[in-house]
C-alpha cells in the first residue's frame, strides 16, 4: 500500500489564522515560537463562493429561462391554425412527392401581369380567326378537327381542361420546390411527338411539320409571366416504324421528362386499337405519368371508344384526338386562290423543293401541318387561360393544385402494392402470343388491377435520347457519330 502525503498549501485560506510568535506567551523564561493554529478543512463543510462560482450560476440561470420561453412559444406555433394547415398540406405533398416535407408558397400571381398575359392570348386567337375565314368558321374547323374527352362516370363538366392547366401549374411549382430543377433558368413543359411520317413532315422541311408549328405559336405565351415556363417540343416521329417495338422504346425516344406524348400510326394499323391501347399502357408507366395523350386520329371509332374508356376510369384525364385535312371546309378550298382565307392558300403546295422524298399524296403538304398545328395550339391556350384564372383567384392555388394531382394519382394505386397499377385491357391481344409484353399481367389473384412488365429497350434507331444500343456492345463497331451515309473503313470495327 502507498501512503501519499497531503500537500502543504502554500498560503493561508480563509479558514486559517495567523498567529505573531512575540505575542505567544513564554515557558520558563525562554523565548521559543509557539505552534500555528490551523483550522482543519472537514469533507463535510459547505463550499466555498467565489466570484467565478457566480457568474456560471447567472449563466445557467439565464440559459434556464431562455429554454423555458422557447418552449412555450413552441407549444402556441403548434397549436395555431397556421402550422395546422402547413401541416396538412405537408402530408398531402410527402405522399404526392416522396418522403421530404414540402413548403409551399402562397399568393396570387400578378394581376398586372396576368392581364398583359391574356391580352395575348386573345391576340393569338384573333390571328387563328383571320387566318381560316373568320371567328365563326374557324371556331367550326376547330370542333370538328380536334375532339376532347371528359371523364362521363360521374360526369365533371371541364374536367379536361382543368387538368391540363393544372399540368402547367405543377410545372412552375415543382420547379419552385425542387433544388435540381431550380439550376434551371424556367421551368420547362415537354410536349414529345411519336408516330409515322406523317408526324414527321415527309416532303415538307421537319421544322414545318405541326408539332412545330404548334411550338411556335405557344411558346411566346408560355413564357410570359406569371407564367414563365419554356415549352419544349420533340418530334420523335420515325417513318415506316408501328406502334411496337416503338412503343417498347418511349423512354428512349420521348424522353422520361415528357409531360404530353402523341400516337400517330392509323395509316398502317387498320382501323383497330389493341396497338393504341398497348401504346397507353406503356405510356402511363413514364415518371410524368399520366400524361396528356394526343391520338391524331379522329375517324377510327374504336379508337376514340379507348380514350373515352380510360378519360372514365381516370387513367387519362385530358386526352385529345386530332384530325386535319377534314375539318376543313371543303367549300373555302374550293373558291379561287385569292378568295381563300390566308390559312388555306397554296394549299396544295409542299414546303420543301418539288421532288423532295416523301411528296406522296397520303402525305400532308405544308398548309395541312399548319392547320393541325394551330388546332392543337388552340386546345392549349384554352388551357393556358384557365390556368392564369387559377393563378389570379387563389392565393393558395398551390396547395389545390397539389391536392387534385394527388387525387388523379391515387386511380393508379392498389392497396399496398407499391407499383403503378392499371385498369383490365379492352381489347384481346391474346392471338399475338406476347400478350403479358403488350397489356401486362393481373396483380396476383386481383384480376381488377394489372401491372405492366418493366422492358429495358436498346436501339440505334434516331432520335435516341437514352439507351443507345452501343451502351451493351463489348465489341463490335465503334461509335460512328450516328451519320448512316459515312463511308465504313476497317478501321471502325474492332
Amino acid at each position: 500500500m502507498e501512503i501519499h502525503r497531503r500537500a502543504r498549501p502554500s498560503s493561508l485560506t480563509a479558514n486559517e489564522e495567523s498567529v505573531d510568535p512575540s505575542k505567544q506567551p513564554k515557558a520558563n523564561g525562554s523565548s521559543f515560537p509557539a505552534p500555528s493554529r490551523r483550522a482543519i478543512n472537514s469533507p463535510y463543510a459547505p463550499p466555498t463562493t467565489s466570484t467565478t462560482d457566480a457568474i456560471l450560476l447567472k449563466v445557467i440561470q439565464l440559459l434556464l429561462t431562455t429554454a423555458a420561453v422557447w418552449f412555450v412559444y413552441l407549444i402556441v406555433a403548434v397549436n395555431s391554425p397556421e402550422h395546422q394547415i402547413q401541416t396538412d398540406l405537408g402530408s398531402a405533398s410527402e405522399s404526392l412527392r416522396g418522403s421530404n416535407s414540402i413548403q409551399l408558397k402562397v399568393g396570387k400571381a400578378d394581376p398586372t401581369a396576368i392581364a398583359a398575359a391574356k391580352d395575348q392570348i386573345e391576340q393569338v386567337r384573333n390571328d387563328f380567326y383571320m387566318r381560316y375565314g373568320g371567328k365563326a368558321e374557324a371556331t367550326a374547323m376547330l370542333k370538328r378537327g380536334l375532339l376532347t374527352f371528359e371523364k362521363r362516370i360521374p360526369p365533371q363538366a371541364d374536367s379536361a381542361r382543368r387538368a391540363t392547366a393544372d399540368r402547367f401549374l405543377s410545372t412552375i411549382i415543382q420547379h419552385e420546390q425542387e433544388v435540381e430543377s431550380q439550376q434551371k433558368d424556367a421551368p420547362e413543359f415537354v410536349m414529345a411527338f411519336a408516330g409515322y411520317s406523317v408526324t414527321v413532315g415527309r416532303g415538307n422541311y421537319f421544322n414545318q411539320s405541326f408539332p412545330f408549328i404548334m411550338e411556335r405559336i405557344l411558346s411566346p405565351v408560355f413564357g410570359q409571366s406569371p407564367l414563365g415556363i419554356k415549352l419544349t417540343v420533340r418530334n420523335s416521329a420515325i417513318g415506316g416504324i408501328p406502334s411496337f417495338p416503338y412503343g417498347w422504346c418511349l423512354p428512349n425516344f420521348l424522353g422520361e421528362d415528357a409531360h404530353g406524348v402523341s400516337w400517330d400510326y392509323a395509316m398502317n394499323e387498320g382501323n383497330g386499337a389493341s396497338g393504341l391501347e398497348s401504346y397507353i399502357r406503356q405510356s402511363l408507366m413514364s415518371p410524368n405519368s399520366p400524361p396528356l395523350f394526343v391520338l391524331v386520329d379522329v375517324n377510327s371509332k374504336p379508337r376514340l371508344e379507348i380514350l373515352q374508356t380510360y378519360a372514365d376510369l381516370g387513367y387519362l384525364p385530358d386526352p385529345v384526338a386530332l384530325g386535319g385535312k377534314d375539318a376543313v371546309n371543303p367549300k373555302l378550298l374550293s373558291l379561287p386562290e385569292k378568295d381563300r382565307p390566308e390559312g388555306l392558300q397554296g394549299w396544295d403546295e409542299w414546303g420543301a423543293p418539288k421532288g423532295s422524298p416523301g411528296q406522296s399524296s397520303w402525305h400532308p403538304k405544308k398548309k395541312h401541318h399548319e392547320v393541325m398545328g394551330w388546332m392543337l395550339a388552340m386546345h392549349m391556350l384554352d388551357a393556358v387561360d384557365l390556368a392564369l384564372d387559377i393563378m389570379g383567384g387563389n392565393a393558395n392555388w398551390r396547395e389545390d393544385v397539389m391536392k387534385r394531382e394527388e387525387s388523379i394519382k391515387g386511380v393508379f394505386k392498389a392497396g399496398d402494392y407499391e407499383e403503378v397499377a392499371l385498369p383490365p385491357p379492352v381489347t384481346d391481344v391474346k392471338k399475338t402470343g406476347i400478350e403479358s409484353l403488350l397489356h401486362g399481367a393481373p396483380i396476383g389473384k386481383d384480376e381488377s388491377k394489372w401491372h405492366m412488365h418493366r422492358i429495358s429497350c436498346r436501339t440505334s434507331f434516331l432520335p435516341n435520347i437514352s439507351g443507345h444500343l452501343e451502351s451493351i456492345i463489348e465489341s463490335g463497331m465503334t461509335k460512328d457519330d450516328e451519320d448512316m451515309l459515312q463511308s465504313r473503313p476497317d478501321s471502325l470495327f474492332d
